[in-house]
């Protein structure tokens, strides 16, 4: 590969998702904060990652504005940090008994606090949603707090309200006997293909489900198209799926409701949450 003749004058959306992750740690920092956000910037120059003069500048301030607001979304939520949550817990499957064992971190008077840079993928959906069946059934009662941005809507800021232990205990089995399932034979649930699916089935923001939308969108979103890379072009998936067709889509739709309607549909935004508290 030869190397580049051409400066370039914006970045390009990889790098700017790199520096505005980077620049959240930066900001959610509230101490001399000034101070550390000019000698971050410096750093990104001297090491090449933001293009030359003005044009640097520029990138540099568009992406501190966006990084800002999201901070600003955060840093309320995590101003009082407890201790993180032991989980030891054993779930019963048709064929073993499955063992979870660890730490649960990132746990604030606030409730659990999860964030990123970009926006809210199915893979955040559900990392926090198993975070907040472990806590719940360990006898915890707490919020889960998940903020993200959204090019369109600005900062995202959904929130799984306090759950009953037996109530996570039957999504979290569901979720390890799916596990242990697929230990035997793959799965076909494919993370954005299934909230592409799940999303479908939201109408002006009501749950309104609709099978043939659905089974749409999920096509559209594995198969790809004009500018977009279908994700079952993905090498490890069309290994085994290499096309989509009518049994795929059946048993994908199952698991996209099995996995991922839950996680979506039981977040709610933070506008919602609070003003039924009001």
């Amino acid at each position: 590969m030869g190397i580049e003749d051409e400066e370039p004058f914006a970045l390009n959306g990889l790098e700017s998702f790199g520096l505005r992750k980077s620049l959240l740690d930066v900001l959610i920092e509230p101490e001399d904060q000034a101070n550390k956000l000019a000698q971050f910037k410096a750093q990104q120059k001297a090491q090449g990652y933001l293009p030359v003069n003005q044009f640097g500048e520029l990138e540099f301030a568009s992406n501190v504005a966006q990084t800002q607001d999201l901070a600003e979304a955060i840093v309320p939520l995590t101003a009082n940090e407890l201790d993180g949550i032991e989980i030891d817990i054993s779930i019963p499957s048709k064929k073993v008994s499955v063992t979870l064992q660890g730490w649960v971190t990132n746990c604030y008077q606030s409730g659990l606090v999860r964030y990123r840079s970009g926006r809210l993928r199915a893979s955040d959906y559900l990392a926090a949603w198993i975070d907040h069946l472990l806590v719940s059934v360990s006898g915890h009662q707490t919020r889960t707090h998940m903020l993200a941005y959204d090019k369109k809507e600005g900062v995202v800021h959904r929130i799984y309200p306090v759950m009953s232990t037996d109530e996570a205990m039957n999504y979290l089995t569901q979720l390890v006997c799916l596990f242990v399932d697929g230990l035997d034979s793959p799965l076909s649930y494919f993370p954005e293909t299934a909230l592409a699916g799940i999303e479908a089935n939201y109408s002006r923001g009501q749950w309104s489900p609709n099978d043939d939308k659905m089974l749409s969108k999920m096509q559209a979103r594995f198969v790809g198209g004009y500018m977009q890379t279908g994700e079952g072009e993905n090498a490890y998936i069309s290994r085994v799926w290499s096309e989509w067709s009518d049994a795929l889509a059946n048993d994908a739709k199952q698991l996209a409701h099995l996995v991922l309607e839950a996680p979506r549909t039981k977040s709610v935004s933070a506008e919602e949450y609070y003003s039924q508290r009001t």
